[in-house]
């Protein structure tokens, strides 16, 4: 017989305490292994969990328009496939129904109606900044 080869192992292996053995449940459904909680490992993922949020945060904008991207295309999808059975190609169908949408929503408000839209929007940042005032001096 020939003896095994050595093994290499570092410092911080050589201190570790062995695993702990593993358990066979009662059942015999699934072994249950102990996990150690590491005070690193939980520090690092926090500190993954804010870095991704303070990261959203700052890409909002681009996350915004990539989502809302994702939801007209998805939107438009049977419009789309409906075209193209038709044969029109699947690019002219999209460009032809968001021209579509694009004009229809700048033909659609007319009349006394536009203006009133247009009133309306005019109004809103005086009305939050009333809102802002009123919160600001309620009673605590």
């Amino acid at each position: 017989m020939t003896p095994e080869p050595a093994k290499f192992i570092s410092r911080s292996e050589a201190e570790r305490p062995p695993d702990p053995p593993v358990e066979q449940p009662a059942d015999g459904s699934a072994l249950l292994v102990p996990v150690p909680v590491d005070m690193r490992n939980a520090a690092l993922t926090l500190l993954a969990v804010i870095a991704c949020v303070l990261m959203l945060q700052y890409a909002q904008t681009v996350f915004i328009a990539l989502v809302l991207g994702l939801l007209i295309s998805y939107a438009l999808d049977p419009a789309v496939t409906r075209l193209e059975k038709i044969r029109v190609p699947r690019a002219a169908g999209a460009a032809i129904l968001i021209l579509a949408l694009v004009g229809g929503g700048a033909v659609l408000p007319r009349g006394r109606a536009h203006v009133r839209l247009l009133r309306s929007g005019a109004a809103l940042p005086r009305a939050a900044a009333a809102v802002a005032v009123r919160l600001l001096h309620l009673p605590r």
